[in-house]
């Protein structure tokens, strides 16, 4: 897939174009940052529960960006992939278990200290808290591998939800970034 950048007026927009090889059919999908939100570099904390190929994918990417900079990785999976692709690529990763997590405190405190402006949830398999969203709002994008609402859920994440569109026979498939 290809990620575009381009400033329109007062926005930094984001496109991202994927072709369904079969059907060749070409999905867009976008988001924009409103530049007062650029004040200072944006700084990202990427949320990741497994391998991490698409945390990868926004590193490389935003790697020469003057705009973004992707600051830490934020995980509940010690064992995750994710943490060798962000070591390879000098981004800092912190694990928090799951009682740190309910107490949501010390997430919060992490991203206060890596100045955190926007959180992507990259393959992040856990619920995200109130606090949490409170601290960010509006400020959380989610990528999901599937055209939503079909093959979202509780077990629809990574290797999976490509199983099953391709098992239910679907013509065309892509992502969700909400």
């Amino acid at each position: 897939f290809l990620i575009l950048q381009c400033k329109v007026k007062n926005f930094l927009c984001y496109k991202t174009n994927i072709i369904d090889k079969k059907s060749r059919k070409l999905h867009i999908f976008s988001f924009h940052l409103h530049l007062s939100h650029l004040k200072n570099m944006i700084r990202l904390a990427i949320f990741a529960s497994g391998e991490g190929s698409n945390a990868e994918n926004i590193v490389k990417y935003f790697s020469d960006n003057q705009n973004v900079e992707v600051c830490l990785l934020v995980s509940d999976n010690p064992f995750a992939g994710v943490h060798e692709r962000m070591k390879r690529s000098g981004i800092p990763s912190v694990v928090f278990s799951k009682e740190e997590l309910a107490a949501e405190e010390p997430v919060l405190k992490e991203l206060a200290a890596y100045r955190i402006d926007w959180i992507v949830l990259s393959g992040y398999l856990k619920k995200i808290s109130g606090k949490l969203i409170a601290a960010y709002p509006n400020r959380i994008i989610n990528i999901h591998p599937a055209l939503l609402p079909k093959y979202g859920g509780k077990v629809m994440y990574g290797k999976r939800v490509h199983e099953a569109v391709v098992a239910a026979g679907e013509k065309e498939s892509g992502i969700t970034i909400h």
